[in-house]
């Protein structure tokens, strides 16, 4: 038997056997009435606090039908910051509502520079309340090796 003719023996092998399946079986799929559905509409009074991730949840939704509490009534009274910080941040920051920093209640930005300085920013006054920089950093600040990475605050809200 030829090299080529075994390639294409087994191809017709494979082919019967897939042949030789049953037919499919005619069962019903089961349904159920939409009022069996739950619900996931949040409450009126639920507030979107918190942005722990990139994209706002791991199914990077970027978006939330809970309240930001920013109305046209008050979109008026929102205050422009501006903060130096430690290098250009090129990713999306994240953002957590009273988290615990050095023993107080901050609302918080946390971002991750492009040479992988992490900074915590205090969202209401700009204050940086701490950065994070990683043992490397000297060697590759202002080299090509840079990082586009997110931060991610933990379920529990503890860690970064």
């Amino acid at each position: 038997m030829s090299h080529l003719s075994r390639p294409i023996l087994a191809l017709a092998i494979c082919a019967v056997i897939t042949a030789c399946g049953s037919a499919p079986a005619d069962v019903a799929a089961p349904t159920a009435p939409t009022s069996a559905i739950p619900a996931t509409a949040a409450p009126a009074s639920a507030r979107l606090l918190d942005w722990p991730e990139f994209g706002l949840d791991p199914q990077r939704s970027d978006a939330s039908s809970l309240s930001t509490e920013i109305t046209s009534a008050n979109v008026g009274h929102l205050r422009r910051v501006t903060v130096s910080l430690p290098g250009t941040v090129d990713s999306s920051p994240v953002y957590v509502h009273q988290a615990m920093v050095a023993g107080s209640l901050h609302n918080v930005v946390i971002a991750t520079t492009s040479y992988g300085k992490t900074v915590a920013i205090d969202a209401d006054s700009g204050r940086i309340l701490w950065t994070f920089t990683p043992r490397g950093y000297p060697s590759w600040a202002g080299s090509s090796q840079i990082t586009n990475s997110s931060p991610l605050v933990d379920p529990d809200r503890r860690f970064l």
